[in-house]
């Protein structure tokens, strides 16, 4: 039996493509001067928080590559902000 969405909070089945495109956004945002910054940090630490979550709360999942995929996307994406040089304006 399938569980209805009540509207409140992610379901555990939503987790792998909500992290994935919050890594997805941060990296390719993450390069728009000004403004990239922030979007890298907020959407890649969001995308780092919300895999974990999803690979802590059901490690055999289906979809763990996804999890794995946004969590990696959205550490790289926080650490290349951190790099002085790369992001000038």
């Amino acid at each position: 039996m399938q569980e209805r969405f009540t509207g409140r909070g992610l379901r555990a089945d939503s987790l792998p493509k909500v992290s994935l495109i919050l890594a997805l956004l941060a990296f390719t945002l993450g390069w728009i001067p000004t403004y990239g910054v922030p979007l890298g940090i907020f959407l890649g630490g969001a995308s780092v928080v919300f895999s974990s979550i999803g690979l802590t709360y059901d490690p055999s999942s289906s979809e763990r590559r996804f999890l794995v995929v946004a969590l990696v996307l959205g550490v790289v994406s926080v650490m290349l902000k951190f790099i002085p040089g790369l992001n000038v304006l």
